[in-house]
């Protein structure tokens, strides 16, 4: 998913974020310190990702957090 919006973004210059579980958390925290346009996560690790940055980072500039379908029902396995 992130790749279709890195792709359909490019021209306008779009940056995304994926964070999930399995990659490096603190390279996540360092993607989303890009300030990402669209974010798009697993609901577990969007809050493990707020838990552990103690207030630096939060919601409030995120335009589009996608959660899709898939990886909320891989998270629940």
């Amino acid at each position: 998913m992130s790749d279709q919006f890195a792709v359909l973004g490019a021209p306008l210059n779009l940056r995304t974020a994926v964070v999930v579980g399995g990659i490096d958390m603190m390279a996540q925290a360092l993607e989303l310190g890009n300030l990402p346009h669209v974010v798009v996560a697993t609901p577990g690790r969007i809050v493990d990702l707020l838990k552990s940055t103690s207030g630096e980072w939060d919601l409030s500039r995120i335009k589009f957090l996608v959660c899709p379908p898939v990886l909320i029902a891989a998270c629940m396995c």
